[in-house]
């Protein structure tokens, strides 16, 4: 087990990489409080993607005519509250981030105070270049 406390030095990590909320929430807690430093990499924002999921895949037909699940929008509220907590808490626990996205480079810089970087996309934004989307 690599994460063992025991393990002596030259078999121990330098660090690890987390690639998403779920993975970093794993390693803060399963790992105890001597582990590698976690760098965080943020893909999406659980404020905005816990509540993505009462959409599910497009609706059938059939059931085109039910209410939404959420017609008030209580429980997107009550889930995109949570998962901002969460974006939050892992900000200011991850050793170091970097993120993906300006949306998620926002949160990190307003609430962690570990170093961290915007990796910018390898390709532009074809909303800046609207003349290429053709």
């Amino acid at each position: 087990d690599a994460c063992s406390s025991d393990l002596s030095r030259h078999d121990a990590f330098d660090a690890i990489l987390t690639h998403n909320a779920e993975a970093t929430l794993a390693a803060l807690h399963g790992l105890g409080r001597s582990h590698p430093p976690i760098l965080y990499c943020p893909h999406t924002l659980m404020g905005q993607e816990l509540s993505a999921y009462l959409r599910g895949p497009k609706r059938n037909r059939l059931f085109e005519r039910l209410p939404p699940i959420d017609s008030r929008g209580m429980i997107s509220g009550a889930l995109n509250r949570l998962g901002n907590e969460i974006d939050h808490w892992i900000a200011r626990r991850a050793d170091g981030w970097l993120a993906l996205t300006h949306s998620t480079e926002s949160v990190m810089r307003q609430f962690s105070n570990r170093p961290g970087a915007l990796v910018p996309p390898s390709m532009p934004d074809p909303l800046d270049l609207p003349a290429r989307l053709d």
